[in-house]
C-alpha cells in the first residue's frame, strides 16, 4: 500500500488543484519503488469520479483526467493497483469504469448464507435458537446485508446476556432497529415490523406447498401475476401451461403477499426482493422524474447482478405515476 485506505471526502479539497496535485503525490510514489506492486485503496470513489455532465463541476472533471491519465492513459504506472468501492456505480464516469479491469459484485447473502451467518447463536443456546427460530431469523432478515446480519447477531447476544430466554416479540423488535439503522424497507415499513404486525407471515407453515416455487420437472420462467380480481396467482412455465393457484382469502395487497413472496424466495434460495411502488419511491426520497429515474436504475442494476432476484412490481400503486 502507497497510503493508508483513503474515502474520497479525503481527497476532494476546496481549492482549485489541490485535489490533483494530491492525486498525482500519491500515485507518484509507486514509481519511487518499481520492482514492486503498489496498490491505492478509495472508498465511496463515486464520489472522486462522478459522471461527466453539463451540471460538473470543473475541479471533478480535473481529477477524473488525472486518474485517467495515470491508469492506463498517457502517464500509466505499471506497478500501480487502484481499489474502488462504491455503492452506487451507476453515478460513476464511465470512461473511469472501462479503465478498471475488473468488477467484484459484493450482494446480499442469499437465505443459505443468512442461515449459515446465524449459525452461532445457536453455539451460543441452542435451546433459545432451535431451528424453527433461526428459519424464522432468515426470513425476517430479507434483504439485510452482511454488515446488519452482524449487528443483529451482537444486538441477540447482548439482549441474551440481559434476559436469557429472549420472546419473538423482542427479536422482531431488535431486527426492526437494526432494518432502519441500515435503511431496509419493505415500502413504508420493515419487514420484522410486518411480521410483527402480521405474524403469519413467519408462521404460516400450513401454505408452506402453496407458497412454494420449487417446482418437479417444470422451470418457471420468472414472471409471476396476480390478479385480485380472479383470486389467482398466476406462474409462468416454459414450454408449458400457465400454473395457477388460488390466493387466501387475506391475500388482498401487497403487505398481506409477502408471506407468499417470502416463502417463495426461501424454497429457491433468491438472493434479494424488492418492492417497487409509491412506498418505495417516497422512502428513498424520489419526487421528479429524475430522481425516480435514478433510484429505479440503481435497484434495478442491482438485481441483474444476482443469481436470482426478485421484483414486486405494485401495479395500482405506479399506474399513479406520469
Amino acid at each position: 500500500m502507497i497510503t493508508q485506505p483513503l474515502a474520497a471526502g479525503e481527497l476532494n479539497r476546496p481549492y482549485v488543484g489541490e485535489t490533483e496535485k494530491l492525486l498525482v503525490d500519491i500515485m507518484y510514489r509507486a514509481h519511487t519503488i518499481p520492482f514492486l506492486i503498489c496498490a491505492m485503496t478509495i472508498d465511496e470513489i463515486d464520489g472522486l469520479v462522478p459522471k461527466r455532465d453539463n451540471n460538473a463541476q470543473q475541479g471533478k472533471v480535473d481529477g477524473i483526467s488525472v486518474l485517467l491519465s495515470h491508469i492506463e492513459g498517457v502517464k500509466n504506472i505499471p506497478n500501480l493497483i487502484v481499489f474502488g468501492a462504491t455503492n452506487r456505480r451507476n453515478m460513476m464516469d464511465e470512461a473511469f469504469l472501462r479503465r478498471m479491469q475488473a468488477k467484484v459484485f459484493v450482494g446480499r447473502p442469499s437465505p443459505a448464507i443468512r442461515s449459515n451467518m446465524l449459525l452461532p447463536l445457536v453455539c451460543k443456546d441452542s435451546s433459545v435458537f432451535t431451528p424453527k427460530r433461526i428459519d424464522s431469523l432468515v426470513k425476517i432478515t430479507t434483504n439485510f446485508s452482511g454488515a446488519a446480519i452482524g449487528a443483529l447477531k451482537s444486538n441477540l447476544i447482548i439482549e441474551m446476556d440481559r434476559n436469557p430466554k429472549i420472546t419473538d416479540h423482542r427479536l422482531l423488535e431488535l431486527a426492526d432497529s437494526v432494518a432502519r439503522e441500515f435503511n431496509i424497507w419493505f415500502g413504508i415499513s420493515t419487514l420484522p415490523e410486518i411480521c410483527r404486525l402480521n405474524p403469519t407471515i413467519i408462521n404460516s407453515t400450513q401454505h408452506e406447498d402453496n407458497y412454494s416455487l420449487e417446482f418437479e420437472k417444470l422451470k418457471p420462467t420468472g414472471r409471476i401475476l396476480i390478479d385480485y380480481t380472479d383470486r389467482k396467482c398466476l406462474i409462468e412455465i416454459k414450454d408449458e401451461p400457465t400454473l395457477e393457484k388460488d390466493l387466501e382469502s387475506d391475500e388482498t395487497s401487497v403487505p398481506r403477499l409477502l408471506a407468499r413472496f417470502i416463502h417463495g424466495c426461501s424454497t429457491r434460495n433468491i438472493d434479494t426482493i424488492q418492492t417497487i411502488d409509491l412506498n418505495f419511491l417516497i422512502k428513498q426520497n424520489a419526487f421528479d422524474e429524475n430522481q425516480i429515474f435514478e433510484l429505479l436504475t440503481t435497484t434495478f442494476l442491482e438485481c441483474n447482478e444476482y443469481n436470482r432476484s426478485m421484483l414486486i412490481f405494485d401495479i395500482d400503486s405506479l399506474i399513479m405515476l406520469n
